[in-house]
């Protein structure tokens, strides 16, 4: 999370901060349990000993009351509005200096706490260092378990127990056995206990007899989004979904139709027609650029002779490549998770009309299963080449982009000739 000043803050932002303030004011604000998950998530990444953004440590309570070289301090205990930490995010949307950056704000309840926190004192202790955590992002990560494993049992109509999982409000108020998430406190939200207990247990969820247990991944995103304050997006209302017993789709038919799609939007029909290009994925605002490979000859295979030379490596023949294009630079996360995804391709065609053909044709494409794991493993996401996938992934990729631009030359298989 960089901090940088000057800070421009709204009354409308400032409301957004003390939303929650009038329950917080009256209880103690635990470091530990309420702060310590946000600042670790949201902010140490950017901001401890391997990257200083602004000069600025927000690991340590020194650092943070210390703050950056040309910024001042980033944490004035009693004076929220006067302390980055907290005031960076309550900047009106959009604003450059927002933080988290990348339009990956902190809710409401999570600046409330911020803003109770630093009114109290901003009691940190001394000898405690805190630890960048991969953000768990609500979307991506818990949804999915929460529509394929929970909902079909706990919503609107079917809220067994009493309890509804469909809806944010109703997830928190719980059921007959009380509340059903409680902000940073795993370990006293049933929604995450129940899927922690012994396999034959009668509480367990979802039961075995409906897919249970959980993997221990899932189980750990569960408890990670709870800690981290259980952020659950306004307006969300998830749906049950069935698991798939295997791929998706006719393979064949699909590639069928995204050829025919393809023939239809041809631009190049020859090599000086090439040109470098650079073009938007349909219904976002993630670019990419392509470059044109000019077709060549080589000759492959090493000769007899040669020092060292072993027998898979003959015998020398001579290979032409076609013309092709290729990707200016390697595939972004940006890029690559719109497929990986599909939900966070949806949220942006909710905004960007895109045409429902090429979508339908583009839903086809098998897609990756989703990873338990961040994926990049604290190499950096926004803006950072795209790593960890597989082969089939990787291919799977060149199809469903080619079939959502509609573009031949979205492929970037080299087509071999051998002579």
């Amino acid at each position: 999370m960089k901090l940088s000043l000057p800070l421009i803050i709204s009354a409308s932002a400032l409301a957004l901060g003390v939303s929650s303030a009038p329950s917080l004011a009256a209880a103690k604000i635990d470091f530990t349990l309420d702060i310590k998950p946000i600042l670790e998530s949201a902010c140490v990444s950017c901001h401890d000993p391997e990257k200083t953004k602004g000069d600025l440590r927000l690991d340590t309570r020194a650092g943070a009351l210390k703050g950056g070289k040309d910024k001042g301090a980033g944490l004035v205990p009693g004076k929220p509005t006067e302390s980055p930490i907290f005031a960076s995010t309550v900047l009106p949307a959009g604003h450059d200096d927002i933080m988290p950056p990348k339009g990956d704000v902190l809710s409401t309840e999570q600046t409330g706490l911020l803003r109770a926190w630093i009114e109290q004192g901003a009691d940190w202790p001394a000898d405690l260092t805190l630890k960048k955590v991969q953000r768990v992002n609500f979307v991506k990560d818990i949804q999915p378990i929460l529509e394929f494993n929970c909902v079909a049992c706990h919503r609107e109509g079917h809220d067994k127990g009493g309890l509804s999982l469909d809806k944010k409000s109703e997830s928190f108020k719980g059921g007959e056995s009380g509340p059903g998430i409680v902000r940073g406190r795993p370990k006293s939200s049933p929604v995450y206990t129940s899927t922690v207990v012994s396999p034959t247990d009668e509480k367990l969820m979802p039961p075995a007899k409906k897919g249970g247990a959980l993997p221990k991944e899932q189980t750990d995103l569960l408890a990670s989004w709870i800690e981290q304050g259980a952020v659950w997006p306004e307006g969300l209302v998830l749906v049950p979904k069935k698991k798939e017993a295997g791929p998706g789709g006719d393979e064949g038919l699909t590639v069928a139709e995204i050829h025919k799609m393809i023939l239809a939007k041809l631009e190049a029909s020859k090599e000086a027609d090439m040109k470098p290009y650079t073009n938007t994925i349909p219904g976002t605002q993630v670019r990419y650029a392509m470059l044109p490979i000019p077709s060549g000859e080589f000759v492959m295979g090493s000769p007899a002779a040669e020092a060292g030379r072993k027998p898979d490596e003959g015998p020398p023949h001579p290979v032409k490549l076609s013309p092709f294009w290729m990707g200016k630079c390697e595939v972004t996360w940006n890029e690559f998770e719109l497929f990986m995804y599909p939900d966070e391709e949806r949220k942006f065609q909710s905004a960007i009309a895109t045409d429902p053909y090429v979508d339908k044709i583009s839903d086809a494409v098998t897609r990756p299963t989703k990873p338990y794991v961040e994926m990049s493993f604290g190499m950096g996401k926004d803006g950072f080449p795209a790593i960890s996938m597989t082969q089939h992934a990787a291919i799977k990729y060149c199809q469903w982009l080619s079939d959502d631009t509609g573009e031949l030359r979205r492929f970037v298989n080299i087509y071999v000739n051998e002579e």
